[in-house]
């Protein structure tokens, strides 16, 4: 059964052959390189830079141009529209908690960009890995399938030859048939099947024809070391979410600072005049101290804002860790009951094998019904499906507790 499992797999892969290729890894490098939502983060990251530029905007000098005309009344007939212009510069030098509320802000935003830059990567490559495996699966639940109506057209075979030479009745014969046609149906299921993981892996890794994945299911090692490493760190969700917190903090830290006074210096220069008196120029350098004595209540309302937002982005960060560990430990508790159905599904596979050649024998000679027969090959059907699908489970939860671990 083995032998003819991995003969029907080299088929299948051979079937393939003019198409792209690629092991886990590789897909993980293409999406990676290719995925239009890694591409909008970097963006996403850039213009958080670029934000920050505009909030250290008070700290540098801030020039100013001016310029105006104006008419006395009543009308002197002597008097004429006068004018003036001016030009002057204006620097913060002392804004108390300013700076480094704008420079704690920045960090954290910066962070919570870097986190979800993170986040956007691992998962691009985590879906690309598992839509490998996905088409590996597929594969082998379709080499099953085949190996199936194989057998189930050898009973159909055995069933004719005995209808002739007066051994078994036309219903069994027929009965046979049947079942052959009902194998080629699963079979053309799971062709189906493998071209729409084929087609999934292609929008894992952003490619517009299927592709096929390289190598066969497999059983991963050092589960139990991928946990540990995996419960040691901290998801890029929850930095990112602890980074959007402490930025609301900085937030919040910003518009108290611009209640209390900010000292400045000043320097200008101005020129005006009209038609009978000559024009004039002046300049001047200053300091000063500013402060808002009342806004409205629009700094405390941004502020109090601002540590509602913190408070539910501290909510959030503590509910998505909850989330991370429950996910581990289900994950923890899934490992060794997977090892040991398939130490089951093994000796399982090979009773029934010896079951089904004994059933087939047993057939020829006339003592034993062909539902019988059906009833022992099936037994190999599903034994194989089990196993399929156990060591692809296993392989899934290997790559999503690398993600983890990252």
């Amino acid at each position: 059964m083995t032998r003819c499992l991995v003969a029907i797999m080299v088929a299948i892969s051979v079937g393939f052959a003019e198409d792209l290729q690629l092991d886990p890894e590789e897909a993980a490098q293409r999406a990676i390189t290719r995925s239009a939502d890694l591409i909008a983060a970097a963006q996403d990251e850039i213009a958080v830079s670029a934000a920050q530029n505009s909030a250290w905007a008070f700290a540098l000098p801030q020039v100013y141009g001016r310029a105006g005309t104006d008419r006395r009344y009543p009308l002197d007939p002597r008097s004429s529209p006068s004018f003036s212009s001016g030009l002057g510069i204006e620097q913060h030098v002392y804004t108390p908690g300013r700076w480094e509320a704008v420079a704690a802000t920045g960090q954290a935003r910066r962070d919570a960009a870097r986190a979800d830059l993170e986040s956007v990567r691992r998962d691009a490559a985590l879906r690309a890995r598992l839509a490998v495996e996905r088409v590996r699966l597929a594969k082998a639940r379709l080499a099953v399938l085949t190996d199936r109506r194989a057998q189930r057209e050898e009973e159909q075979a055995d069933a004719e030859a005995l209808f002739a030479a007066g051994r078994t009745t036309v219903t069994e014969s027929r009965q046979s048939a049947v079942a052959a046609a009902q194998a080629q149906d699963a079979v053309l299921a799971g062709q189906a099947d493998l071209a729409a993981a084929r087609r999934e892996l292609a929008a894992a890794i952003e490619a517009t024809d299927p592709v096929d994945a390289r190598g066969s299911l497999v059983r991963p090692t050092g589960l139990p070391q991928l946990l540990e490493q995996a419960r040691a760190r901290r998801g890029p969700e929850q930095r990112a979410l602890e980074a959007r917190r402490r930025a609301e903090i900085g937030s919040a830290e910003q518009r108290e600072a611009g209640s209390r006074p900010q000292v400045f210096v000043s320097a200008d220069t101005s020129t005006g005049g009209d038609r009978y008196d000559k024009t004039y120029a002046t300049w001047g350098i200053g300091a000063g101290v500013r402060w808002s004595l009342f806004d409205g209540g629009a700094r405390s309302a941004d502020a109090e804002a601002a540590r509602a937002r913190e408070a539910a982005l501290s909510a959030r960060a503590r509910a998505s860790e909850r989330e991370r560990e429950r996910i581990l430990a289900t994950l923890g508790d899934e490992i060794p009951i997977i090892d040991g159905r398939l130490a089951l599904a093994e000796t399982t596979m090979a009773a029934a094998l010896e079951n089904y050649t004994d059933a087939r024998e047993r057939f020829r000679v006339g003592r034993l019904k062909l539902i019988d027969v059906g009833q022992a090959g099936l037994a190999v059907q599903e034994s194989g499906l089990v196993q399929a699908n156990l060591i692809a489970r296993e392989a899934e939860i290997a790559h999503r507790l690398r993600a983890m671990a990252e």
